[in-house]
């Protein structure tokens, strides 16, 4: 569950220049 959430953020830093969110709430959908 950590786990995943480390691979989340790093790629919420990335998709940050494409503006996508969806992913974020995705990540964080998933880790609960």
């Amino acid at each position: 569950r950590t786990h995943a959430y480390v691979e989340y953020e790093y790629i919420d830093r990335k998709s940050d220049l494409l503006n996508d969110n969806s992913t974020v709430a995705i990540g964080l959908r998933t880790d609960f």
